[in-house]
């Protein structure tokens, strides 16, 4: 967000698009002290709420691990922890944009929560969404935010 102030701060007035926590520098969480879980999850709410005036109510935590503990110290913090069960494959630099709709498209159902990058990591990403959007639409499903799909308040 730091990085990308002003499409972050564009991206908050979406209301198609919902921004949440990801941590502060992506680590492995599960090897990390609780007080810098707390910092990490905190710095970034911190860096969102300077720039959009909101704090996140969701975290997605890095590499998909979490535990116990990490989930109660995300809890502590007034996000409720998501993860993802479709997999693009986007980072890795040799799938192809139609390997991914491929993926995507095979393993979407009702409610899924797909995971997709646009950090730079997203190989093929902007070739593949468009046509990953177009073939889930043509078989019916509409797209929504996680709160929304969770039935959550507003942040």
């Amino acid at each position: 967000m730091e990085s990308h102030a002003a499409v972050t701060k564009e991206l908050s007035r979406d209301p198609l698009f919902e921004l949440a926590n990801h941590s502060y520098s992506h680590p492995h969480m599960l090897g990390l002290a609780e007080p810098r879980i707390r910092e990490e999850l905190q710095k970034t709410q911190d860096v969102m709420f300077r720039l959009t005036g909101a704090r996140g109510s969701l975290f997605r935590p890095p590499y998909g691990e979490y535990d116990a503990r990490l989930l109660a110290v995300a809890d502590r913090l007034g996000l409720r922890t998501i993860k993802w069960e479709v997999v693009s494959g986007d980072p890795d630099r040799h799938i192809t944009a139609a390997k991914m709709v491929r993926a995507v498209a095979g393993r979407t159902g009702n409610g899924s929560i797909i995971i997709m990058h646009m950090n730079g990591r997203g190989h093929h990403t902007a070739e593949a969404l468009p046509r990953i959007i177009r073939e889930l639409r043509g078989r019916g499903y509409r797209f929504v935010t996680v709160s929304e799909l969770l039935r959550l308040a507003p942040a």
